[in-house]
């Protein structure tokens, strides 16, 4: 008669039990590479940044340090602070709940541990330094700049009431691009860059050209810098050969002004 390793067996159930609940979406977002930059500084991260339940989660230093913040961590309690100025921020692994000043204030994600690290939500900690934060799904990246935190000075200058230039620097009007191109120009600091790039031909299809004949190729927005710079990273390889590209810019400032609009067509090289 056979005999079974009954030790083996109830070892091999366990083993197929714990397969079926991990959590594989954590573990394919790990894998995805996401990018950090603190005003135009990339940050180079020893744990890689995460995304959990929709959120950007990333080790309590590197960014919060390069925002001037002062960070701690409590081992025992798996508690987080960082103090920016006048500001203190309170939160602990697995909690959703985090404190701002002693104001209880609920996080979408809560702190994560991965091994003896603990990753903390980007976007909530960062803006409650009094950072400003964006996202740039097309190439998973993060934006981040510093503004003002607690009793630091004003980050941008005031803006006046009234309208304001916007002007393209490259690439030149009705020329041809590469699926790849950055669209740039000048502004007024800080102010907001929004853009709009749509095709009016179809995208290439698995078997030949194929899908709408009116393409969203781009629909974001950005922040000029100190200088009144602004740059944008367009995808457009998927588009036909000669296919029309259209591109609206447009800005707006923290006075509520608005500035011309710059509409300029491209052909797809």
């Amino acid at each position: 008669m056979k005999r079974f390793n009954v030790k083996k067996i109830i070892l091999e159930i366990f083993a197929v039990l714990f397969l079926s609940v991990l959590p594989w979406s954590s573990i394919f977002a790990a894998s995805t590479l996401i990018a950090v930059s603190v005003d135009g500084q990339p940050i180079v991260f020893d744990q890689p940044p995460v995304m959990s339940q929709g959120r950007v989660m990333v080790p309590l230093r590197g960014v919060f340090e390069k925002l001037g913040a002062t960070v701690n961590y409590d081992a025992a309690s798996q508690n987080v602070t960082a103090r920016r100025g006048t500001t203190l921020i309170s939160l602990s692994a697995n909690s959703s709940e985090a404190q701002v000043n002693g104001v209880t204030r609920t996080m979408d994600s809560p702190p994560i541990m991965m091994g003896s690290r603990v990753l903390v939500p980007l976007r909530f900690v960062s803006e409650a330094l009094g950072a400003d934060v964006k996202w740039q799904a097309y190439n998973s990246s993060v934006t981040i700049l510093s503004k003002t935190g607690g009793v630091d000075l004003p980050y941008a200058p005031a803006q006046t009431s009234g309208p304001f230039q916007l002007s393209l620097t490259s690439p030149a009007p009705a020329s041809a691009v590469p699926g790849l191109f950055d669209v740039t120009g000048t502004t007024q600091p800080y102010a907001t860059v929004s853009i709009s790039v749509t095709s009016d031909m179809p995208r290439h299809g698995f078997l030949g050209m194929s899908g709408p004949t009116n393409v969203n190729v781009l629909n974001t927005a950005t922040q000029a810098d100190s200088s009144g710079n602004y740059t944008f990273h367009v995808n457009a390889s998927d588009l036909a050969t000669g296919a029309h590209i259209v591109v609206n810019l447009s800005a707006s400032n923290s006075s509520g002004s608005s500035s011309n609009q710059q509409q300029v067509q491209y052909s797809r090289q």
